[in-house]
């Protein structure tokens, strides 16, 4: 008799009547009886019985599911191919940059969870300038980005608060480099000041071509959080400039942030979204996020997690248009239910801080490898010095975070989907960046990958953003 494992990598995700094996190490799905799910769900060694045939086990080990190899054997295996993935990945990001530059810390609002209050005050009196970018560009880029081209770097405006009318002097100079070296612009801003920059914003490169924006729910609930430091409401000011910005062909993310108090009045937004025609327009993308507390900035005791976030929304919306957090996670893996043959998994590493050639400049010339990270610092990675570039072992130690040196995650089921997680969350909730937190992490992947399944969707949404910046 010879005898097979059960996958590590399965995961068994139960259906109506039904169960779906999801494998983690080659991306394969497939839905497959009640008994056959429950079987292998309770067995980690099976064998040709009454329970599964021998034509049900040479399906199973065609896709994955089951292995002719221990889970130790397995595990060393799944090593090995997440090595050659991340060489992979590591030549494609030696291929390309990102370039974040934090115009001020300051902002023109007083959003109560902001993670950057605490340290606004110890740094709110340095603005970068254009002789900044200049000697930027003349002295810094070439060493920041020893082995990419100019063409081949993603600009990103972020604060503070960036789009200040103020900073429009060195945004016009950071265009300037931008429309020269044909490079992408992109903004988190909160658009509250925006229509100072309306000849600037567009389609095309050397112009600010993409803009997130954030509403804090319903117009009551916004104008209480979203506010002014001297209490001025902000819901009538945004929604008109994001009329603005979608007419300048402006990609526009609209993020939505909500809380417990929150998420029950969604349902008013998305009636004023619908009836402005913002919901639907081709240049904006709607999605919900849920308020979070890295640094424990803020008393979070009415955050929600994605998972509850999504449960919540699946009641109140049938229909399926907002585009919840279990939602956005399934768009990102449609791609799974059409894929024939290739690499379906490759994600080793999670978000900017441990991809190569990634860097948040503030106007103290001090790179962060975290937009979250941004004026701590202890967490600096380096610093621009007199023409140099001096970086810190912070950098080193960032770049070493991929699954390879994740020991908890290289035996998770979903770690190519996962990569890992947060690292910020890591430190803050573990105290090692190596340490992963995961909370809540493997159940929404499996309910992202069982909402694939049931709807089968094709549309699948990513940029760069989504892609280094995935917490914005």
């Amino acid at each position: 008799m010879i005898n097979y494992y059960v996958s590590r990598y399965l995961n068994i995700i139960p259906l109506t009547d039904t169960y779906l094996l999801f494998n983690g190490f080659n991306g394969c799905i497939d839905e497959v009886s009640k008994p056959l799910g429950e079987y292998l769900s309770k067995n980690k060694v099976v064998s040709i019985s009454q329970y599964i045939s021998q034509k049900e086990i040479e399906f199973l080990l065609k896709r994955g599911h089951l292995t002719k190899l221990t889970d130790e054997q397995e595990l060393a295996e799944f090593k090995k191919y997440v090595n050659i993935l991340d060489e992979h990945a590591l030549k494609r990001y030696s291929m390309q940059g990102s370039l974040m530059l934090l115009l001020s810390y300051d902002c023109n609002l007083n959003c109560y969870y902001c993670y950057q209050k605490p340290i606004r005050n110890k740094k709110s009196n340095k603005l970068m300038t254009k002789e900044f970018i200049d000697n930027l560009y003349d002295n810094y880029i070439l060493k920041l980005y020893p082995n990419i081209s100019k063409e081949d770097i993603d600009i990103s405006l972020y604060g503070g608060e960036p789009l200040l009318r103020r900073n429009r002097e060195v945004i016009e100079r950071v265009l300037k480099y931008a429309g020269e070296y044909s490079n992408h612009v992109g903004a988190i801003s909160n658009c509250t000041e925006v229509e100072y920059f309306s000849d600037i914003i567009g389609p095309l490169p050397g112009m600010i071509n993409f803009i997130q924006v954030s509403i804090d729910g319903d117009r009551e609930t916004h104008n209480n959080s979203r506010i002014s430091y001297d209490g001025v409401p902000t819901f009538s000011l945004i929604l008109k400039n994001i009329h603005m910005m979608l007419d300048k062909k402006v990609n526009l993310n609209i993020r939505i942030n909500i809380e417990a108090n929150s998420i029950e009045k969604l349902s008013y937004l998305y009636d004023i979204l619908k009836k402005e025609e913002i919901l639907d327009h081709p240049y904006a993308y709607v999605y919900v996020h849920p308020l979070h507390n890295h640094f424990k900035q803020t008393d979070g005791h009415n955050f929600i997690t994605h998972e509850q976030t999504a449960n919540i929304i699946e009641k109140m919306d049938p229909q399926g248009i907002i585009r919840h957090p279990i939602k956005r996670e399934a768009d990102s893996l449609a791609y799974l239910m059409n894929i024939e043959k290739g690499i379906a998994l490759s994600k080793t590493r999670f978000c900017m801080q441990c991809i190569p050639n990634n860097y948040v400049i503030d106007p103290y010339g001090d790179l962060y490898g975290c937009y979250e990270e941004v004026g701590r610092d202890e967490l600096k990675i380096g610093s621009l010095v007199n023409g140099d570039v001096i970086f810190t072992p912070l950098k080193e130690q960032y770049l070493k975070r991929s699954l390879l040196n994740l020991n908890k995650c290289l035996g998770c089921s979903v770690a190519l989907v996962c990569a890992g997680e947060c690292g910020v969350q890591a430190r803050e909730n573990n105290k090692d960046i190596f340490n992963p937190y995961c909370n809540y992490r493997k159940d929404e992947i499996l309910e992202a990958i069982k909402y694939v399944y049931k709807k089968n969707q094709s549309k699948v949404y990513s940029n760069s953003f989504n892609l280094l910046f995935p917490n914005l």
